[in-house]
This record gives structure tokens, C-alpha cells and sequence, in this order.
């Protein structure tokens, strides 16, 4: 190695110039051990349901989610900011007959934030429902009206 490298665990971009002007970039980045995942039920509960509206929602209904919830790095976030993220609407959203309906999902004892219970307020109240399990969603999307189809068995995945 270079005596001009420092010990690894900084990081430096060294450009050693040619007499062809040819330049060679070193680049050493810290070696830590790797951090345990962030344990994020929520999320959790958010991928299931999604799985869930893959295969089981009729193909005329249009839905997505929102980025609340998702962390961002400082950079991203300054630029959904920018773009017009707010915080306040709900995760998943669905447009059934011409309709919009709105899904919080919370895992107990998690509750609507200030600006969430404000954005329940603008909303029709048969429009939106905050579910804490697969089971809840699935009760609110036969409560508005949606055939669900049947899941297939090879695509079964944790209900709770």
C-alpha cells in the first residue's frame, strides 16, 4: 500500500497525476461490523397487505401507497419535501367506483398522529379506516363493497 494512504477507516480519493495525465482513484471506506436490521413491524404489517392486494384485488382497482412512514435520508426527504410530501395522508390509498379510500395501518398501541387525525377529519368518515392486522383491512374492503378474489393457495401469506 501507498505510504500516502492513511489507515483504512477514512476515506480519501488520492489522484496520483502521469506525465499522460492518467489519474488513479484509491478509495478506502471504513470497514464496520454490519448493523442488525431496525425491527419495523408497521412496515411489516404494510408489505403483508400488499402482498395481499396483489392477489386478491380485482385488476379495475387502482391503489398505491404514500411515502409517510418510510424513512428517508436527509436528501430524499428534502427533495419529497420539496415536491410536496405532507405529512398526514394515510399508507395505502385505493380508487373503487370512482371512489377514494383511505388505509392507515398501526400495530397496537400506536394511535393517529395530530396531523393523521387531521387528515381523517377532511375525509368522508365511511372512507377511511385505521387497521391493525390483515384481518381489519380485509373487513373494511368488504364493508365498501369490494369482491375480493380468492387468494391461491401457493400464494397464502401470514394473516395477523
Amino acid at each position: 500500500m501507498p505510504a500516502c494512504i492513511p489507515a483504512i477507516g477514512s476515506i480519501l480519493n488520492v489522484v496520483v497525476m502521469g506525465e499522460n495525465r492518467i489519474g488513479m482513484v484509491y478509495s478506502y471506506k471504513r470497514t464496520t461490523a454490519p448493523r442488525a436490521p431496525r425491527s419495523n413491524p408497521e412496515h411489516a404489517l404494510q408489505v403483508t397487505v400488499c402482498q395481499y392486494f396483489r392477489y386478491c384485488l380485482p385488476p379495475d382497482i387502482m391503489w398505491s401507497s404514500t411515502l409517510n412512514g418510510v424513512y428517508l435520508g436527509p436528501k430524499t426527504r428534502s427533495l419529497a419535501k420539496a415536491s410536496g410530501l405532507r405529512p398526514g395522508p394515510f399508507d395505502l390509498f385505493l380508487i373503487h367506483n370512482r371512489r377514494t379510500f383511505w388505509i392507515e395501518l398501526k400495530i397496537h398501541p400506536n394511535k393517529l398522529t395530530p396531523e393523521q387525525a387531521t387528515f381523517a377529519r377532511l375525509l368522508h368518515p365511511d372512507s377511511w379506516a385505521v387497521c391493525y392486522s390483515l384481518d381489519e383491512v380485509v373487513a373494511f374492503l368488504q364493508r365498501i363493497g369490494v369482491k375480493l378474489r380468492a387468494l391461491p393457495e401457493a400464494a397464502l401469506i401470514g394473516r395477523g
